[in-house]
């Protein structure tokens, strides 16, 4: 079935029963399939990963270090990671130092991060202040919060402050939040209102939001007056009113006529979402017909004092 069902779910499914057949005959198996068919090798190595077995990880070490095959070799790495457990987070750092490629140690450092293994923390710290490409940097500043939590804030933020890349910060960003640590506000705060891109700033925004601490309410607001993007703006509302505060809603009515189709829909979407309210608005209607919404909008916050 593994070798010749043509559904993806079915050889997932496959992939599975390999695995409930044990180490002894997963490795026969294995090192069969990655010898013949490198595509069949590459979903049992995936119904391995959901297996929740972690008695496997030496035979899957075993098809890392058998197999030539690129696509094979990065689907046991993910194999690994999503086993996690100390002996896979060992074997992967060990492979990080021999990985062939720079697909390939992306590979390893996402695995790396999927494990969330403590021990590898001096690792993940280190690639995280000199990993060449962002995807890497950022793969580690992921790994970082999941391994160690609260104790991995002052990591990203040194990180954070010297990073260059837009795509690196994004995630420091979204790692700081999952560490739970209502240290990292002010970070937060910061990229908030000086990062230079705005996806940046959005995730900002809503990183403070998931971080629960409701004294960032004043920098949202701050955010949601007088950030020149309509997507930071809507996002900054947005996590107001997660930390209880839905006074923002109203300073997204002038959004509502926008000559922008985007931003329109941008800010009923967030109004709907922050307010419960149903008040019907569409973004692609006539002028005339958005503005007599739009009214409806303003009445009623104005009369809910704010959402």
């Amino acid at each position: 079935v593994l070798a010749s069902a043509e559904r993806p779910e079915v050889r997932m499914a496959a992939g599975r029963a390999l695995a409930a057949l044990g180490p002894a005959g997963a490795r026969a198996l294995l090192s069969e399939l990655a010898r013949r068919d490198p595509d069949t090798a590459a979903a049992a190595l995936r119904g391995l990963a959901g297996s929740g077995r972690r008695d496997l990880v030496p035979e899957i070490r075993a098809v890392l270090s058998d197999s030539e095959d690129p696509e094979v070799r990065r689907t046991a790495i993910k194999a690994l990671g999503s086993l996690g457990g100390p002996e896979a987070a060992a074997l992967l750092a060990a492979k990080l130092f021999q990985a062939r490629d720079a697909g390939e140690r992306l590979a390893l450092v996402e695995a790396l991060a999927d494990a969330a293994d403590p021990a590898s923390q001096d690792l993940l710290e280190t690639t995280l202040e000199g990993g060449e490409d962002p995807a890497i940097r950022s793969a580690a500043a992921r790994g970082l919060a999941a391994a160690i939590g609260p104790r991995a804030v002052g990591p990203l933020e040194s990180a954070l402050a010297r990073e260059a890349s837009p795509l690196a910060r994004y995630q420091i960003v979204t790692s700081l939040a999952a560490t739970g640590d209502a240290g990292a506000r002010a970070s937060l705060e910061g990229s908030l209102a000086s990062d230079a891109e705005p996806d940046v700033r959005a995730e900002a925004a809503r990183s403070l939001g998931l971080l629960g601490d409701s004294t960032a309410t004043s920098a949202l607001r701050a955010a949601l007056s007088s950030d020149p993007n309509p997507a930071v703006r809507a996002q900054a509302a947005r996590a107001m009113a997660t930390l209880g505060d839905r006074s923002g809603a109203r300073l997204l009515l002038p959004d509502l006529s926008d000559p922008e189709v985007s931003v329109r829909a941008g800010a009923i979407e967030a109004l709907w979402e922050i307010t419960g309210e149903s008040l019907p608005y569409d973004p692609e209607a006539p002028e005339g017909e958005r503005e007599a919404a739009a009214g409806e909008w303003r009445r009623a916050l104005e009369g809910s004092g704010g959402g």
